[in-house]
């Protein structure tokens, strides 16, 4: 689980995302947005309840090597000043990159900008919608484009 969050002053318009894969294997691929900031869910993040799936497919992939997926169902549009949180869940391993112990990143803190989005520090979780086991940054690229393109 992550969150994006607009820094542009337009809307930002997200389209899909590539992501790195774990194994060399078929995995089905589910992603998930909601509104808000991880920090602003907190323990609700974990359950299905206001999560709206935007993808879901079967795909094979490489180990450690990007995977292009397809579009999402619906594109999903951030507001200036917004943000939205994204949950991508695979069968076969989560995409992120999982920080060590010692790591003093906290949730919500900005990992990348771009000057249109900022990616906030994250949360791997245990399974689907189960207990958080460490922060963590999205290992993927974010397709978007901004209302005036």
């Amino acid at each position: 689980m992550f969150t994006i969050k607009n820094i542009a002053n337009q809307d930002v318009i997200i389209r899909g995302f590539d992501i790195i894969n774990r194994r060399r294997n078929t995995t089905v691929i589910t992603i998930y947005t909601q509104d808000g900031t991880l920090e602003e869910l907190g323990d609700d993040a974990l359950t299905m309840e206001g999560w709206n799936m935007i993808y879901q497919s079967q795909k094979m992939g490489d180990p450690m090597t990007l995977m292009p997926l397809d579009d999402f169902t619906a594109e999903v549009s951030i507001g200036v000043g917004q943000a939205k949180s994204f949950y991508v869940h695979s069968l076969n391993g989560l995409m992120y990159r999982k920080n060590d112990d010692t790591s003093d990143r906290m949730v919500s803190e900005i990992t990348e900008h771009d000057g249109a989005i900022a990616i906030l520090e994250g949360r791997v979780l245990r399974g689907l919608f189960r207990s958080y086991i460490g922060t963590g940054k999205f290992g993927g690229v974010v397709r978007y484009y901004t209302s005036q393109n």
